[in-house]
């Protein structure tokens, strides 16, 4: 992402309600140099003109109701472009409007590339089940796959006063004020930057007294880690301070959502490349999907 603040945005959309609440979402982020509005279609049938589920008609015939299915997609495609482009902020910058066709999570990878996007934002419907995070939804694809930060909405946010923002260590952090520094929001925020130390179970029925010291001295490292970071935040004009807690980090990524009142979780992620790597156990696709909040997924 670019220092200047003036972002490359593309926002993906469908006809859900999320992506309206996406697309308004774009008035607490920094005036755009430029925004490309983006809906996919999808053509039932991509292997026309032989349609295996009518083998009985004609090559011509398959090929008119493929052709004729499409364009009323592209019709309804217009429509709902139409819609968003009613819902924008004000004062947005530059935008364009294209409709692409092919698996959405690909035409969305394809045009963030094609792009230069800094940001990919996109909405969300609801929490999905586990066994959809295995086979992967297209924000989660997204997520996976983008080379920049992404923004996944799931819900209308008034405002944007309070930030969360877990880190796991120096490499998190760094990318964290690097992102931070390109000034991605429009109006002033407090952070609020958390670490988490693993839950251990104890093996004992009484922790020794060397235990609980070395516990003593994990806490008070993970304080300073996180107190550090919080002033490196401060630096560059955002309010920050740091918490540290233990336990199981998703869980308490959530606990102290609620508790601090973020109205976005800010969290770092490695892009994955690989398909067999998919979901093995990452915090923030974890925090993706069990954290009811926007959260802005950063490189």
């Amino acid at each position: 992402m670019r220092r200047s603040g003036a972002m490359r945005i593309l926002l993906a959309i469908d006809d859900s309600r999320e992506s309206s609440e996406a697309a308004r979402f774009l008035a607490h982020l920094s005036r755009a140099e430029r925004v490309i509005v983006l809906h996919a279609i999808e053509p039932p049938w991509p292997g026309y003109p032989v349609l295996p589920e009518y083998p009985m008609l004609a090559v011509e015939t398959a090929r008119e109701l493929c052709e004729a299915a499409e364009e009323q997609m592209r019709t309804e495609a217009r429509r709902l472009l139409d819609r968003i482009r009613s819902v924008l902020p004000q004062d947005l910058g530059s935008v364009s409007m294209a409709i692409e066709t092919g698996p959405p999570a690909e035409m969305i990878l394809k045009t963030a590339e094609a792009g230069c996007a800094d940001l990919i934002v996109m909405g969300a419907r609801g929490r999905e089940a586990m066994p959809e995070m295995a086979l992967g939804s297209v924000s989660h694809r997204v997520v996976t796959h983008a080379a920049c930060p992404t923004l996944v909405v799931r819900t209308a946010l008034p405002s944007l006063r309070r930030v969360l923002l877990p880190v796991q260590g120096p490499a998190d952090s760094a990318a964290a004020v690097r992102f931070l520094a390109a000034r991605p929001f429009r109006h002033p925020v407090e952070l609020t930057v958390l670490t988490v130390l693993p839950a251990a179970r104890s093996v004992w029925d009484e922790t020794p007294p060397a235990v609980e010291t070395l516990q003593t001295r994990a806490m008070e490292q993970a304080r300073e880690f996180v107190t550090n970071v919080a002033s490196q935040v401060s630096a560059r004009g955002y309010p920050a301070s740091g918490v540290a807690r233990t336990g199981f980090a998703v869980e308490e990524i959530g606990r102290e959502s609620e508790e601090s009142g973020a109205d976005l979780v800010l969290i770092g992620c490695r892009a994955k490349r690989e398909a067999s790597r998919f979901l093995l156990g990452s915090v923030a696709y974890a925090v993706l999907h069990r954290v009811p909040r926007p959260i802005l997924v950063f490189r």
